[in-house]
């Protein structure tokens, strides 16, 4: 889609939401979609998709969910040796740091809930940390990551 010009129609919808709900804080303040159909050249699905795509919207549906498998060593080899990440696992010391950072990523408070994730058995969590600071964590259950945030690739990695 880069290069691609938005549709007159956005242009008219932003409009629009600016004049009547406003722009600032909107993810703070309102639960806003707007659906729009033109035409009929695409299904619904496809459209709908692609505006919120041109729009920056990210949508969760809470019965799409995917699964991949993906080989360990594939992983590990993606880390670059001469990254100034560093992981260590979260534990008591780091605690509160990594509570912190996720204030930062998120609009929500999840303190509790990511405590108590990191409370249950089976449940591994580590921390990226760049001059001592958070700038990533993932937590994860046997084969499978629950949850990773990071800052930019480099960290994910």
């Amino acid at each position: 889609m880069e290069g691609a010009i938005p549709p007159t129609l956005l242009h008219l919808v932003d409009a629009l939401v600016e004049s009547s709900v406003g722009k600032f804080n909107l993810d703070l303040n309102k639960n806003l979609t707007i659906d729009l159909f033109e035409g009929k050249q695409k299904n619904s699905e496809e459209f709908v998709a692609q505006w919120r795509d041109i729009t920056g919207f990210v949508v969760s549906d809470k019965f799409r969910f995917e699964e991949v498998l993906i080989d360990r060593s594939y992983l590990t080899n993606l880390k670059e040796a001469e990254s100034t990440v560093v992981i260590e696992k979260i534990d008591k010391e780091n605690l509160l740091p990594v509570l912190d950072y996720d204030g930062e990523i998120s609009i929500y408070d999840r303190t509790e809930h990511v405590t108590a994730l990191l409370r249950t058995p089976g449940i591994n969590g580590n921390v990226a940390l760049r001059d001592g600071q958070p700038c990533g964590y993932a937590l994860s259950c046997k084969n499978r990551v629950l949850l990773c945030y990071a800052e930019n690739e480099e960290v994910f990695k």
